[in-house]
């Protein structure tokens, strides 16, 4: 006799067909997935917007520290302006006479400004470009950039900041100087005092020293010069630069040329190509400053 042995219909139909709680189980996975993966993005968004931030405050403070020190410079000759009076009589003297006690005199009244604020020289000059005396190193003949501002300065009687222009003297650093008009006493001719600064002494270092650790950060200073980006300071990744290395303004998507062309205002932060063609990040905050975060993607 054959015993029938009594079917499990409800043991068969749970492996006939997956269970409701093994779809649940999957749509949870899938749904964890896409959660981490929109975390992840929320995150890496999160990380930028804290890093666009921290380059823009970075940016800012760069723009003050050299804004303080050029209103610094400033100040120095609009001081020699006001007191023009003290040196114009000796200086006139030194000029007609040659008299080297009252040359002597005017070095030693000069010589403060130059050592504590750390000016390569001080030149005496007029427009033509004629000098009558340097005190400090030697800069040779006086550069075009030097004559333009001297010029500004005698022609309107007011203290004038020039650009920073190439130096005459081979292997130097570029220079940017400060102008005080001086009118000589009897009816003399305005001439200028020229409180001159290395880039490199200051402003450059200034330009570059970044107040966090980075391997790939630096700050830029460029402005167009005819149809091209002129690149003024020297680059972190491009030595001998300053005043030199140039770009076309038109090349594609190079942020300087974008800042140029005015499709980014100040304040903003725009994205592109450096001067190497590597991406890179760029807060425009200023006049004449740029700060540039190379991505690390």
């Amino acid at each position: 006799m054959r015993i029938a042995e009594p079917q499990n219909n409800a043991h068969q139909s749970a492996f006939a067909s997956p269970a409701p709680w093994r779809w649940l189980a999957l749509a949870l996975v899938v749904v964890t997935v896409i959660l981490t993966t929109v975390a992840h993005q929320l995150n890496l968004a999160s990380h930028e917007r804290r890093e666009l931030a921290r380059l823009q405050t970075i940016a800012t403070f760069k723009v003050e520290q050299i804004v303080s020190w050029h209103a610094e410079r400033m100040g120095d000759a609009e001081l020699l302006k006001r007191r023009s009076h003290l040196y114009a009589g000796l200086i006139a003297t030194w000029i007609k006479q040659r008299d080297t006690a009252a040359w002597r005199d005017i070095q030693s009244r000069l010589d403060d400004y130059r050592t504590i604020h750390g000016y390569r020289s001080i030149m005496l000059l007029d427009a033509s470009g004629q000098v009558f005396g340097e005190h400090g190193e030697s800069n040779g003949a006086p550069a075009p950039g030097l004559l333009t501002a001297v010029r500004q300065a005698i022609s309107t009687g007011n203290a004038v900041g020039s650009d920073l222009y190439p130096s005459t003297t081979p292997n130097s650093s570029p220079q940017i100087a400060f102008i005080a008009p001086l009118q000589l006493p009897d009816g003399g001719p305005v001439i200028a005092i020229a409180l001159v600064s290395a880039a490199d002494q200051y402003l450059y270092p200034l330009i570059q020293s970044w107040p966090v650790p980075s391997n790939s950060a630096e700050s830029l200073l460029f402005r167009r010069d005819g149809n091209d980006v002129l690149y003024i300071n020297d680059l972190r990744f491009k030595k001998d630069a300053a005043l030199k290395f140039r770009l076309p303004a038109d090349t594609p998507g190079l942020i300087a040329g974008q800042s140029l062309r005015g499709e980014a205002a100040t304040g903003s932060i725009i994205k592109g190509p450096d001067y190497r063609g590597n991406a890179v990040q760029l807060a425009l905050n200023g006049i004449f400053i740029y700060c540039v975060k190379h991505c690390k993607h």
